[in-house]
């Protein structure tokens, strides 16, 4: 982590803000305090489990304002996991500046792409909506970062993004991992646009994943079509036992009913996997 520091020291050695007070610190210096606080780190690079020292740093960079970001974006690249979550956070907390630099910091799929697709599914934004089904399509991108896509995608309750997700599952040139496909799915489901309940028919029908087939009955369970009942009540009888269970537990969301079926997995519906 200290390497990271030594970074910063070198960015933008010409440049400090207009509204820099003369009296107070080199603005560099500055960033590199505020981003080692937002790691619980002290001046001197040691840990300190103080919660209130990372708030107090946050507050600090959001203060700062639009002069931070290159400083965060830089701290990004150097770090991994949970400490790119906290510098995202703070990002999505600096309002217009801060959420186009996620946007494209997305956009142009720079890693770490993973926390920063997690904190812009945060904001509800529609400009993340062709963001997120391009990385969402793009197979050569972790599982973790696409898997943030579609959980994203989910939180659209728009129409805008039920037919860019409709439009993706009908075009039979793209390539997805079942992942995928399984992200676009369920985020259509939670959306809960009836539009999607023929092409959910379908993929309960067709599909050749027994887990697309599942989300796809878990879907029109969380849609609540009556229309699904007859293709629910056939894949009852499919081959997959995750399919069968969600099935019969998205007939029992539309109907109220209890469904028998054989060989019962372990299930656990999608509303208790949130």
């Amino acid at each position: 982590m200290l390497l990271l520091f030594n970074c910063l020291d070198n960015e933008r050695e010409n440049e400090s803000p207009a509204s820099e007070d003369t009296s107070s610190p080199p603005f560099e210096k500055r960033m590199k305090n505020a981003i080692m606080g937002l790691y619980g780190l002290d001046s001197t690079g040691h840990f300190i489990a103080d919660p209130q020292l990372v708030d107090k740093a946050t507050d600090e960079i959001i203060v700062i304002g639009e002069p931070a970001i290159p400083f965060l974006l830089e701290a990004m690249k150097k770090e991994d996991g949970g400490a790119c979550g906290t510098v995202a956070s703070v990002l999505g907390k600096m309002g217009e500046p801060g959420v186009t630099a996620l946007l494209q910091a997305a956009a142009n799929k720079r890693k770490p792409l993973t926390e920063t697709v997690r904190e812009l599914s945060k904001l509800n934004d529609k400009r993340t909506i062709p963001v997120f089904l391009d990385i969402l399509n793009d197979t050569s991108l972790s599982f973790d970062a696409r898997a943030e896509a579609g959980v994203g995608l989910s939180r659209m309750d728009d129409s805008t993004a039920v037919l860019v997700l409709l439009r993706m599952l009908e075009n039979k040139e793209s390539r997805f991992y079942d992942v995928a496909r399984h992200n676009v799915v369920i985020a259509i489901g939670k959306i809960g646009d009836g539009r999607a309940v023929g092409k959910l028919i379908d993929i309960v029908h067709q599909d050749e994943d027994g887990f697309v087939r599942q989300t796809a009955a878990e879907a029109l369970g969380l849609i609540g079509s009556r229309t699904a009942v007859l293709a629910l009540e056939g894949a009852l009888e499919d081959d997959d036992k995750y399919v069968r269970a969600a099935a019969a537990w998205a007939l029992k969301q539309i109907t109220g009913k209890d469904y028998p079926y054989r060989d019962p997995p372990e299930y656990f519906p999608p509303n208790s996997r949130e």
